[in-house]
């Protein structure tokens, strides 16, 4: 999604959910207003949930919607609801529409995982990635992005070896720094120096 006036954006959702469209325009304009918020991290958490209770998991409000709702709990310090709402992202299979936006759920769970300092739950919720990239790598390339933004190396310190979305990543349990080394094209090559 580009949003280049995000109030307008949030402003245009509102009229459209005013209207009383039917469930299934209602969850697609409450996860664009769920993503438009989270850019300029004003999340609305009750709208958020809505959308996590109403929509399939894994479909592109869904993961718009968890998205923003992780972030709006770590932004409101809700550190045990944020572990809690990680949790449901392993093992999520993103409808065709929803691999990107389930992918940057599951990025964002991974960087928060790490900030807070649970390296080895964030190295497992990675797991969640491979199948995602295998089923839709190739056809989605926010799925390649947010594969290789979690994967790939960080330039101030480069400790651990990654490999394809193939194989299994691995990633130091001491850090939370990763690095990319992969022999093959897809995804990209990266040096570990």
């Amino acid at each position: 999604m580009h949003v280049l006036d995000t109030q307008a954006a949030m402003t245009r959702g509102a009229l459209g959910l005013a209207c009383a469209p039917p469930p299934e325009l209602r969850i697609a304009l409450l996860g664009f207003r769920c993503e438009t918020a989270a850019l300029t991290q004003q999340v609305s958490l009750d709208e958020a949930g809505e959308v996590l209770r109403l929509a399939t998991p894994g479909s592109l409000p869904w993961g718009q919607a968890m998205a923003a709702y992780n972030s709006g709990l770590l932004i409101a310090g809700r550190i045990e609801d944020l572990l809690a709402s990680i949790a449901q992202l392993h093992d999520i299979a993103p409808t065709p529409d929803g691999a990107g936006s389930t992918s940057l759920a599951l990025f964002l769970g991974v960087i928060f995982l790490d900030m807070l300092g649970h390296v080895r739950q964030g190295t497992a919720l990675e797991q969640s990635f491979l199948p995602i990239l295998r089923a839709h790598g190739e056809q989605d390339g926010l799925a390649r992005r947010w594969w290789h933004t979690t994967s790939g190396p960080e330039p101030h310190t480069r400790t651990t070896t990654r490999g394809s979305p193939c194989n299994t990543p691995r990633r130091s349990t001491t850090c939370s720094t990763r690095s990319a080394a992969s022999s093959s094209s897809w995804p990209r090559s990266s040096c570990t120096g």
